[in-house]
């Protein structure tokens, strides 16, 4: 994510705002679910190995029912995000201006963050599906399993070509570039924010999809649907996906001098 400067969701957005090389990092998450597919099957032998009985959900391993571990964690983020908001104000840290809902630049990221949420309770009664984007990709890979050469190679792609299981996250990434798009005309932001690099924005952008299918879930399978859910998994890939940005951040820029602050 430090080399594209965006995740898996925000691509779509840089995309629809017309950010400086953004496609080229869409090229590069397309790529990346490519090569997963044809890694997929090596990765899994090596991978899932056998060992303890396995625990999908904190409350789970815990033996707690699931509301009595959500509610005292939303309550700790919350405080958490209005005391940041306190100390470091967000409006500090990005331009705000423009008139109305639609005009305005930048939205409270506790409202903008709490509709994203609030998006999850239609996505799992009418779908049965969780918010995430990098399925999306898969999806539009697998359709080049219409190629002969593609479908001899014997990828894993199979499973991701048909249904409305899936094809919804393909729908919901057009919505999210037409969305971004009208968004960023209207607020006359259009183009306005700098870009990365075009090879950053490839090479960060096929680490981006294959570390997300290797993780079982992007930035927002795992930060929103799976925190939600308390999956184990999500609370060990949030934290690494921090700290590895952090870590990449102070390389490229005190390591080797590379400006980062636009990103």
């Amino acid at each position: 994510m430090t080399l594209s400067g965006a995740c898996p969701g925000m691509v779509l957005i840089q995309v629809g705002a017309a950010v400086p090389n953004a496609l080229y990092t869409f090229a590069g998450a397309a790529c990346g679910a490519f090569l997963y597919a044809f890694t997929d099957c090596w990765l899994s032998c090596k991978l899932n190995g056998k060992g303890e009985p396995y625990y999908n959900t904190l409350n789970e391993y815990l033996e707690t029912p699931h509301f009595n571990l959500a509610l005292p964690i939303v309550a700790l983020l919350g405080t958490a995000v209005f005391a940041l908001d306190i100390f470091a104000p967000w409006a500090t840290e990005v331009e705000v201006y423009g008139e109305g809902i639609m005009g305005t630049r930048s939205w409270p990221p506790y409202v903008a963050g709490t509709i994203i949420g609030l998006l999850q309770i239609p996505i799992v009664l009418i779908i049965g599906d969780t918010l995430g984007t990098s399925t999306g990709l898969m999806t539009m890979a697998a359709q080049s399993l219409a190629l002969p050469a593609v479908k001899k190679m014997g990828t894993n792609l199979k499973k991701y070509k048909s249904g409305f299981i899936n094809w919804w996250q393909v729908f919901y990434m057009a919505g999210a570039v037409a969305g971004a798009s009208i968004s960023s005309t209207l607020s006359n932001t259009r183009g306005s924010v700098g870009g990365v690099h075009p090879a950053a924005g490839f090479s960060g952008g096929l680490l981006l999809i294959y570390g997300s299918r290797l993780a079982g879930g992007c930035t927002s399978g795992h930060g929103l649907s799976g925190m939600g859910l308390l999956a184990l998994l999500s609370f060990v890939a949030v934290p690494a996906m921090f700290c590895s940005g952090i870590a990449t951040a102070f390389v490229l820029k005190h390591g080797l001098g590379v400006n980062i602050d636009h990103l």
